[in-house]
């Protein structure tokens, strides 16, 4: 195919049918943490609902040496453009390793031309927009490239919410005492994001942001936890909550791609703004225009949400 070519995006059943057919026989599947904020909890989430649902949860195995037979997975996110290296370092770690198949789950991806080079016939990249299609087809011809939706859209809300698997667990999370107080943490840093008048503005204030007026670091959701996800249990804990903040809105205006896909997925209206790069525009184009008719991408801020929101406190 063109790299010019528009490819037709798989379909959510076509992915995991997919995915299934790549990691179906393979005797352990090496998942490998990626460092990422609470919005990056939602995309793993997204994943382990997934393995749940094609049977695959119990051969997943946390980074070990790759051997003859088994898969590799990374996670999806955006970790492979030129300010990130996290993505890199773990697949030229594993270059020369035996294993059969490396599943690059949908990914953002900008740069890094000779590491795509390198990619051999072993390598599936999921691409999550248009421009990354066309960038690994160009740079990384032996490779299997393909074109599906973020991992978070997948994500069943109702499935993420439900008490009972709230519980189960968290209580897999206190066997981690470090991730658990990381946890009791965010939940605290929670406490100040509320809907004023209705509306939630989350706007971020890291190296990405597209400098929208008004940010205020407080009320950056995302933000407010990191971890490599790799205590059972603690993705799908923040990423619950994340969505809890969230369900408390009526309207949403963020520069937070998860921030802007956990609301979609909640049916609120939404005004997703781009980043500094242009990720947002991408995604909400190839998945999120025609799925979500109340979310809507914009240039500006609107003027309705200029005014600073107020941090509320107790």
């Amino acid at each position: 195919m063109n790299p010019t070519q528009d490819p037709a995006r798989l379909s959510p059943a076509e992915f995991q049918r997919l995915l299934a057919t790549l990691l179906g026989g393979r005797r352990r599947i090496e998942f490998i943490a990626n460092p990422g904020n609470a919005g990056d909890a939602l995309i793993n989430a997204g994943a382990w609902q997934v393995f749940e649902r094609l049977g695959l949860a119990s051969r997943v195995v946390r980074p070990d040496p790759a051997r003859r037979g088994d898969a590799v997975l990374y996670p999806g996110g955006g970790n492979l453009i030129p300010r990130y290296d996290n993505a890199r370092r773990a697949i030229e770690a594993r270059m020369a390793a035996p294993f059969d198949v490396f599943v690059l789950l949908p990914h953002t991806i900008r740069g890094h031309e000779d590491l795509l080079q390198r990619l051999d016939a072993r390598f599936h990249v999921f691409c999550r927009d248009l421009e990354t299609y066309a960038h690994v087809r160009r740079h990384a011809p032996a490779a299997r490239a393909y074109l599906a939706d973020d991992l978070a859209l997948l994500l069943d809300p109702d499935w993420l919410l439900s008490p009972q698997r709230r519980l189960a667990r968290f209580a897999q999370l206190l066997s981690r005492p470090s991730r658990a107080r990381a946890y009791g943490h965010w939940r605290w840093r929670l406490r100040p994001i509320r809907p004023v008048d209705g509306t939630l503005q989350i706007l971020r204030v890291d190296v990405e942001s597209a400098g929208h007026a008004g940010a205020d670091p407080r009320l950056d959701l995302s933000a407010c936890y990191g971890s490599y996800f790799d205590a059972p249990g603690e993705a799908e804990l923040v990423a619950g909550d994340f969505l809890r903040v969230l369900q408390a809105a009526d309207r949403v205006v963020t520069d937070r791609l998860h921030v802007g896909i956990g609301a979609s997925l909640l049916d609120k209206e939404v005004v997703l703004l781009d980043n500094d790069y242009g990720k947002n525009r991408a995604l909400y184009e190839l998945s999120m225009r025609t799925r979500f008719p109340r979310t809507r991408f914009a240039e500006h801020r609107p003027a309705a949400a200029a005014s600073p929101l107020s941090v509320a406190h107790g």
